[in-house]
């Protein structure tokens, strides 16, 4: 039979099966939902819970907002198998699969692995309440992230997992100090202002990059490592290696900066003397490769501190040997 649902919190109808290994079918126009103290004391068999099919046109949790979700929940012997998962918010679409089961010692566990898909990162992200830095940059991120629990009781520190980023090019703007667990795992605004002060080619009216690619490993106590993060720029090459922690809110990286200071001799001999210049320009680009001055200029941080007062430290290294 079907039963219809209207108020504030939820709004849709409830198919339920006369077979019990038939699917619920719960088709909601909007459903709200809000954490609390409460929450996460609720303990629920996955066991017992009904397979369903579960669509909603709008589902808000918290401050949290996202469209068309379609989560088919199916039975195994140990709880629920989340497959497929399917949501959209701004420019963004996600997908992939799950499971809500209890171990060999009846613990419930949580295991998700998602997709997302992002034509424009920073409206992506601000749709979903976080501010950011990158503007106009398409995005491709994908997660395995599972925690001891239920769904519903995710808490930072007791998660792990792992999330690959690859992010087009894009420019990086300034925002407010803090804002934001996406841009804390690499504070590219924090990077740029401090590159300002070395490098008169970096970080004027943004830093625009290429490419932004890498690896993040959560670890438990909301540790968050990455053993390489590149980014590729006209005017530097950085490579971003470290710990944040997204509990504590602070930094323990180390950043290596490799200026392509030679690509400026060709611009900077058009501008000084035209078609001429510029021939002179590709000639001293040419020497600069041939005797290694084009590998002279690197620079290495340490950023240390807190997410909103990021200190830099400047390392010195030897370019001739390899650390």
């Amino acid at each position: 039979y079907q039963l219809d649902i209207k108020s504030d919190l939820l709004t849709g109808s409830i198919n339920i099966p006369a077979a019990e290994d038939e699917l619920l079918a719960v088709d909601l126009e909007r459903l709200y939902l809000q954490k609390s103290s409460q929450t996460d004391k609720i303990e629920i068999d996955p066991r017992r819970l009904p397979p369903m099919k579960l669509r909603v046109d709008e589902l808000k949790f918290d401050d949290l907002t996202v469209h068309d979700v379609a989560i088919d929940a199916l039975r195994s012997d140990r709880g629920l198998i989340f497959d497929p998962i399917a949501f959209k918010a701004v420019k963004l679409d996600a997908k992939g699969r799950g499971s809500w089961q209890l171990d060999q010692e009846n613990q419930a566990d949580s295991n998700f692995q998602l997709t997302f898909n992002s034509s424009d990162i920073e409206d992506s992200l601000k749709s979903l309440g976080w501010s950011v830095a990158l503007k106009n940059s398409d995005a491709v991120v994908e997660s395995i992230v599972r925690w001891p629990g239920a769904p519903h009781q995710i808490a930072l520190d007791k998660a792990t997992g792992i999330s690959h980023i690859n992010l087009g090019p894009g420019v990086v703007e300034d925002v407010e100090p803090g804002a934001g667990r996406f841009l804390a795992l690499f504070n590219l605004s924090a990077i740029s202002r401090r590159l300002t002060l070395d490098f008169s080619d970096v970080g004027k009216k943004g830093f625009s990059y290429d490419r932004i690619e890498g690896q993040f490993e959560l670890l438990p106590g909301g540790n968050v490592h990455t053993d390489e993060l590149k980014i590729a720029s006209s005017a530097a090459n950085i490579t971003i290696q470290g710990d944040t922690n997204i509990v504590a809110k602070t930094y323990n990286q180390d950043i290596l900066v490799e200026p392509t200071v030679t690509n400026s001799l060709p611009t900077a001999g058009a501008i000084i003397a035209g078609p001429v210049g510029i021939a002179a320009g590709f000639l001293a680009k040419g020497f600069a490769s041939f005797f290694g001055l084009d590998k002279v200029t690197h620079l290495k941080y340490e950023m240390r501190g807190t997410w909103e007062q990021p200190e830099f430290t400047k390392v010195p290294i030897n370019t001739n040997t390899s650390e």
